[in-house]
């Protein structure tokens, strides 16, 4: 597994060296890298236990034919200018104004939010207070159990209410209204949006956006921003940056090169063993309890070759599609309605990236459930007002997957 591979900062070190080389010695990457010669050779041994490296006689080289090397090469390939566009840097410039003429604002975040939208928030936060710009953040819907464990380290006031209005709001890691719970942006008051999802609703009334929909993660976006903007870097703000980016890209699963040149940068700060075990959350007896009664509700079809799952939950509807779809789904659609609302969480298997789209999917209940849709082509979500129309959505979704992989849907149960 790749995230084997690349596991410690030290890894993350030597292998450059180690992929740029026909043909190495441990002491010569030791020498290279800076990295104890004791640590390089405990490394490199667990390469040649993954079968990444291979023994030669006259040292070690990098097995060519292992099924992660295409990908590790590229995640090293650091030569591309990673820097903001000339359009975002314009839009930076705009919201840069706005807050250095108000010197405060209040950071918003989504619903149940993750390390990626706390971890983006906070360094945010940390960045602009060095420009003397004051920011609250305010989560309206609470925070998940992975981001309340990883603010152990590092304690920050995520307000749970707002006792004042502010002039300007700034949205990270969201793009719809609804992700924002009951909370509306007051009339009159600046809008801005940091975000790496789909366009949403958000955007329309926002005077400044930093939007990039192929980064994994918004946490790399804020990097750019504090790069941009001269930050300078603390421990505190690599370690929340450095949570997000790991979190969002499934411990280095789907990770690109550009988030291991920002990865690489801020292990200049932080420990990645600390980001690990930050992220590390035992699971609550309520939500083991949630996914049973959920799998219980389940109905499965099969469509082609594809296993598309829909089930029913009161409670951890994103949790519940994710380990569906780690066990045997392709495709799982999770619906959550509680009081008046109407949560849809969706998740897909990577492999089908190229096959459909989940933002595109979910898109057909935007109408019955009165809300919108957010997200990427393999996690999305869609949030509403009209709980009472789960068989309509199901209905839709199934048809819309029926056009998308050109089968009829067949019951698995």
């Amino acid at each position: 597994m790749i995230e084997n591979i690349i596991g410690s900062k030290t890894k993350i070190r030597i292998l450059p060296i180690v992929l740029a080389a026909e043909n190495f010695s441990i002491r010569q990457v030791s020498i290279d890298s800076g990295v104890a010669y004791s640590v390089c050779h405990k490394d490199i041994g667990e390469f040649v236990e993954a079968g990444f490296v291979l023994e030669r006689e006259n040292g070690f080289g990098t097995n060519k034919n292992h099924k992660d090397y295409k990908k590790i090469t590229a995640l090293f390939d650091l030569n591309e200018k990673k820097s903001l566009s000339s359009k975002k840097k314009k839009e930076l410039k705009k919201l840069i104004s706005v807050l250095l003429e108000q010197k405060t604002a209040a950071i918003l975040v989504h619903h149940n939010a993750d390390p990626d939208a706390i971890g983006s928030a906070i360094a945010l936060s940390r960045g602009l207070f060095q420009k003397g710009i004051k920011t609250d953040i305010f989560a309206p819907a609470g925070i998940s159990r992975q981001s309340a464990n990883i603010l152990k380290k590092y304690p920050y006031p995520i307000l749970k209410a707002l006792e004042k209005e502010y002039s300007t709001y700034i949205v990270v890691d969201v793009s719809s209204k609804e992700q924002l719970g009951d909370f509306k942006i007051p009339v009159g008051a600046k809008l801005a949006v940091i975000d790496h999802h789909e366009k949403g609703n958000l955007e329309e009334t926002a005077f400044a956006v930093l939007k990039d929909m192929t980064a994994h993660a918004t946490a790399t976006i804020v990097w750019k921003i504090l790069d941009e903007l001269n930050t300078k870097i603390t421990k505190e703000i690599s370690f929340f940056l450095l949570c997000a980016i790991v979190a969002d890209t499934a411990f280095f699963r789907i990770a690109d090169k550009k988030d291991i040149e920002i990865i690489t940068k801020l292990l200049e700060y932080t420990e990645l063993h600390e980001i690990f075990s930050s992220l590390t959350v035992q699971e609550d007896i309520s939500s083991r309890i949630a996914k049973i009664k959920s799998f219980k509700r389940m109905d499965s079809y099969r469509i082609g070759d594809v296993v598309v799952a829909f089930s029913r939950t009161g409670s951890f509807e994103s949790q519940i599609a994710l380990a569906l779809v780690r066990s045997a789904a392709d495709i799982a659609i999770v619906v959550n309605t509680k009081n008046n609302d109407i949560r849809i969480s969706a998740r897909m298997r990577h492999d089908l990236k190229n096959k459909t789209d989940l933002v595109e999917i979910l898109k057909t209940a935007e109408s019955p459930i009165g809300g919108s849709v957010g997200g990427h082509k393999l996690a999305a979500s869609a949030n509403g007002k009209n709980p009472k129309c789960v068989l309509d959505v199901k209905n839709r979704i199934l048809q819309k997957l029926e056009e998308s992989f050109k089968n009829k849907a067949k019951p698995l149960n």
